[in-house]
């Protein structure tokens, strides 16, 4: 994640780096980096039945 330079910037409310993720042996997450700030409104979206609430 990149900020405007001279922007500031609270800490993370949420973080993660190197995230990976494998169901019934596929991958479905693959060295994922994230940060929410706080404020920031995220939202995971796919298919039906794609693994979002696992």
């Amino acid at each position: 994640m990149n900020h405007a330079p001279g922007s500031q910037s609270a800490a993370p409310i949420i973080e993660a780096a190197g995230l990976s993720l494998t169901l019934r042996g596929q991958a479905v997450l693959s060295d994922i980096d994230f940060a929410v700030q706080p404020g920031e409104t995220v939202a995971l979206i796919g298919e039906s039945g794609c693994g979002k609430t696992v």
